[in-house]
């Protein structure tokens, strides 16, 4: 055991368990994503409605700004999710 109690043998997780994860991580994001992509749907037709009877709306467009924001980020997520499942399926494939 090392000074913090931590055996200095901990083993990293193989590529194929890493690649497992990264899997499951794509598709947790990805199911984000769609019910974000709902979402904004759900809050563009709540903002229609509140105009059509004339309500104001300033408050649900924030809103509809915050989801857009949000979805952006969830996106660039998957890429980067992407990039790393195809980095290990190349370790995997060439046995690294």
């Amino acid at each position: 055991m090392d000074q913090i109690g931590l055996s200095s043998m901990t083993a990293m997780p193989s590529p194929n368990d890493r690649l497992a994860n990264e899997r499951a991580v794509l598709a947790k994001a990805e199911h984000d994503i769609v019910e974000g992509e709902q979402r904004i749907t759900e809050q563009t037709i709540r903002i229609l409605v509140l105009k059509a009877e004339g309500r104001a709306t300033e408050q649900s467009e924030l809103l509809l700004t915050t989801l857009w924001d949000t979805l952006a980020l969830w996106y660039a997520h998957r890429v980067e999710i992407l990039a790393t499942i195809q980095q290990l399926e190349a370790e995997v494939t060439n046995g690294y």
